[in-house]
Formats: C-alpha cells, structure tokens, sequence
C-alpha cells in the first residue's frame, strides 16, 4: 500500500461520438472540448508532466497515451492535416518525418522520467513502456524478421518490446522473453498495490510481479487473438484462410516453417482451444 504506480499516461482526447472525427478539431479534456495549440506529442508531455508535479505527494496511476508514431506523418513543425484523407498523407520525406515523431516522444518520455527524478518518487514509481501493436507496411518500417504487420495475427502485428523501470526495485540491464501482454498490466498494478478484486472477478491476464521484482519464469500460458491465432509456450497456430498453420516461435520466429502435418494431434488441441475460447467470449 501507498506505493505509486506511474504507468505512462492521460486518456486520448478525441471524442469518439464525432462521426466525422477526421474533419473536425477534436482535441478534449474529459468530456469538454478544448481550444489548445500545439504538438500532440509536447502537449500530451505537458500534461503529463503536470500530472506528476501536482500529484507526487499522493498514490497516482498515469497513463500516456502517445499519438506517435502513426499516421499520418507529421512532424512538430508540419501544418495540421484533417479530412477523411489524412491517414493516406506522404510526407516528401517520410524517412525524415518518421525520425522527428520518434524524437519527439523520445524526448517527451525522457521529461517524464526526469519529472518524476525531480519530484523524487523513482524509488516509489513503477513505468512500463510498449508499443500496442507492430509497423504498418504504409510507414517506412519493418517488422523483420517477424512476419506481418499491424492488423495481423503473425508476430509482426502484436510481437513488440517492453520495458519495466523502477530503481531500486527492477534490476537495471536485465532481459527476458517471458511472453506477456497488455492484459497483464491491470493485475500487475492491483498485485503490486496491494489491491483485491470483487468476489467473482477474473482477469483475462496475469501479473507480472514475480518476473518483474524477482525474475521468475511466469510459466506456460494460452494467449488467442481474434479467435484466428494463438499461443500455447512457444507454439503458434494461425487459421489462415480456414487451414490450420502450426510454428515453433522457440526456433522459428519468422513464422516460415508450417510444422502442421508433422503435428496433428497438437493441431487440433489448439484449434479445439481457440473454440473453447470463442465460446467462452460469447458468455461474458
């Protein structure tokens, strides 16, 4: 208890009742439509910035949630573009342009974490930092060696890094390939916050207290996406096209090498356990 919990930060502020979003200015605090210019990135910093400062003195959990990077291209010094069109804008260097978004929230996570130094709260303050999802093909990325790319099942739409800080807690430099995911982190804070859960509650993830504090292996999991893919361990099954596909990511994370007709049996477990979990979905 009384532990702080900053996990990135503030809620987007885009109103999801506007049909025509893309046409409109749709910059909100709340449920209020506010006038405020500037750079989504710096103003998001800003107001993250504030938070720290105004709440340091009391438990807080902060959650950034960065416009960058993604479409469309702009950089800080670039005009506003709306319309429905926006999403298929190129920059005349989209390299360039790419390079200055990343820069731009790299600076902003750097004047959050030297925000919560000053306020003198990193012993007490937990951030994690991850992307939701892999490189579209529209952007000048690659997901190499991985396979697909945002909107996939493939590694190359949902694989990306993490990183967990907290001084004095996390040991500095220590690497893992424990699989977890972003349903993680709703039990990880109420585990690590000391914080219980109404009777009949289940979450869909788990925490990662004991990898994070003291790096136990989390063990076997079952993770599905879009009751078209899962894992089970280090095995992949992807229903492509109503075939079953079968990868061994421990050996082959570019998904390249269909293991399924040497293991049937395996196959229809785990196509068995995708059904299961429609099923379970549909109740709840």
């Amino acid at each position: 208890m009384g532990r702080r919990l900053g996990l990135g930060l503030l809620q987007k502020k885009t109103d999801c009742r506007t049909v025509n979003h893309t046409e409109t200015y749709d910059w909100w605090e709340g449920l209020d439509w506010v006038e405020e210019e500037g750079y989504t990135t710096h103003l998001i910093t800003q107001h993250s910035v504030q938070f720290i400062k105004d709440n340091k003195d009391r438990p807080f959990c902060l959650y950034v949630a960065h416009e960058a990077v993604h479409n469309p291209l702009q950089g800080p010094d670039d005009p506003a573009i709306r319309g429905p069109k926006k999403e298929d804008f190129t920059p005349d260097d989209p390299d360039e342009t790419y390079c200055q978004m990343m820069k731009a929230m790299d600076d902003s996570l750097g004047d959050i974490l030297a925000t919560v130094r000053e306020s003198g709260i990193a012993e007490k303050t937990l951030v994690i930092f991850f992307s939701d999802n892999g490189g579209t093909p529209r952007n000048p990325l690659s997901n190499a060696p991985l396979r697909g790319h945002k909107g996939t099942v493939w590694e190359g739409g949902h694989r990306v890094p993490a990183i967990a800080w907290w001084p004095g807690k996390i040991r500095p430099g220590t690497i893992t390939d424990q699989l977890g995911i972003s349903l993680d982190l709703m039990p990880t804070m109420l585990d690590l916050a000391g914080a219980s859960t109404p009777d009949g509650h289940t979450f869909d993830g788990t925490s990662l207290k004991s990898l994070l504090l003291d790096g136990n292996d989390l063990g076997s999991r079952q993770l599905f996406w879009n009751g078209k893919a899962m894992r089970d361990d280090t095995w992949k099954l992807v229903i492509d096209n109503e075939t079953p596909q079968l990868f061994d990511l421990a050996h082959d994370i570019g998904e390249t090498n269909n293991l399924a007709d040497q293991h049937p049996e395996r196959v229809q477990t785990m196509v068995q356990a995708i059904d299961a979990w429609k099923e379970d979905v549909k109740q709840t």
